[in-house]
């Protein structure tokens, strides 16, 4: 089964997986450029227009000519190995990222980044702890209902 074939084509609020495997300098549009150090991100970001989750990940999954949003430009320099999503039209995103940053192995990267749109301080997250219990850690914290998807 494809990838996208397991992604359903509603709404809801995602988390992107992103490793980095060397120290860069990225040009994060008008972010401008970032330093960020090798190791693993979290992008929390949601899909309620058109299309939902499958329509936005088919995105975020290919290589974009013309970055559109922040992750667009991460992505070019990074590998994306995985994916939480959950159905839903809550606009979850916010809560998402306030609580993963809270834990101890998560901090809050990039001040703005994938939040133009709202008073956080940013959606993407660097996992500065033992990454070994990420997939359990992050599953303990979202909702029963959230789908883990490796790609």
């Amino acid at each position: 089964m494809r990838t996208l074939d397991r992604i359903p084509p509603c709404s809801g609020t995602y988390i992107l997986k992103f490793g980095l495997d060397r120290d860069r300098n990225i040009r994060i549009g008008a972010l401008g450029p970032l330093k960020f150090s090798s190791g693993i991100y979290l992008y929390v970001g949601s899909a309620l227009g058109p299309g939902g989750l499958r329509a936005r990940l088919k995105h975020h999954l290919a290589m974009s000519p013309r970055p559109h949003w922040h992750a667009d430009y991460l992505k070019r320099y990074s590998r994306l190995s995985s994916v939480w999503l959950s159905a839903g039209t809550d606009r979850r995103e916010c809560s998402w990222a306030a609580m993963l940053s809270e834990l101890p192995q998560i901090d809050s990267f990039g001040h703005g980044f994938g939040s133009s749109d709202c008073r956080c301080p940013s959606h993407l997250l660097r996992v500065v702890g033992p990454a070994s219990q990420l997939r359990r850690t992050i599953g303990e914290h979202l909702p029963q209902q959230a789908v883990r998807i490796r790609l």
